[in-house]
């Protein structure tokens, strides 16, 4: 850790004093030397995902700061007044000076992000703990995916295609899986597999 002086009193801590001391207070006064950093929010990190662009994706060309010109993205120069680094970012607002408007999609994008994650999360949850069902998302079948995932011989390989709809054939449930996989040879085939399985969802059988 770098030493640290004190904003309140001007004490610098000495190395044995960094190896004891709390991490954010002065040994002298016991004030807070720097205020921990604070975690973003969801709602702040959602913003900044929608509004605040990273440089690698700002505009190609900006007006000069200078003469207002059109400038490209990589000019050290402006080719119309000889400005050097011309170039004008676009303006980044932090969250606490976003608009009204913003912060509403803001929340409703969250609200939204957090209503699928807990849906997904609890469906998950209930195929785990039930009987085999689709998933209301792709139509997969998570007991036939397990399966897949302990026996297919190159695992990491395996890419869905389609699924039926799950039927129930004498006391069983049937379903249909095309996907794509790996083959002893390392290219990709096409199978297509009826998989039966109980009520608990283990796969008792499966048809080619």
């Amino acid at each position: 850790m770098a030493t640290e002086t004190c904003k309140h009193c001007g004490h610098t801590r000495s190395p044995a004093e960094e190896e004891t001391a709390p991490a954010w207070a002065c040994p002298a006064c016991g004030k807070k030397y720097y205020e921990k950093p604070k975690q973003k929010s969801l709602v702040a990190a959602v913003y900044d995902a929608m509004f605040v662009t990273a440089p690698e994706r700002w505009p190609l060309t900006s007006k000069c700061k200078a003469c207002r010109e059109k400038v490209s993205r990589e000019a050290d120069v402006c080719p119309h007044c000889g400005h050097s680094n011309p170039y004008q970012p676009p303006t980044l607002k932090p969250f606490s000076e976003a608009t009204t408007a913003e912060k509403t999609g803001v929340l409703l994008v969250s609200g939204l992000v957090i209503v699928v994650f807990a849906s997904a999360l609890h469906f998950g949850r209930l195929q785990q703990n039930s009987g085999p069902q689709n998933s209301p998302v792709d139509g997969s079948v998570y007991q036939v995916k397990a399966y897949l995932q302990n026996h297919l011989r190159d695992p990491d390989s395996y890419q869905p295609i389609s699924w039926s709809k799950i039927r129930r054939e004498n006391g069983a449930n049937v379903v249909a899986h095309r996907y794509r996989s790996k083959n002893g040879f390392g290219g990709y085939v096409i199978e297509e597999r009826t998989f039966v399985l109980d009520d608990s969802g283990t796969v008792i059988s499966i048809s080619p």
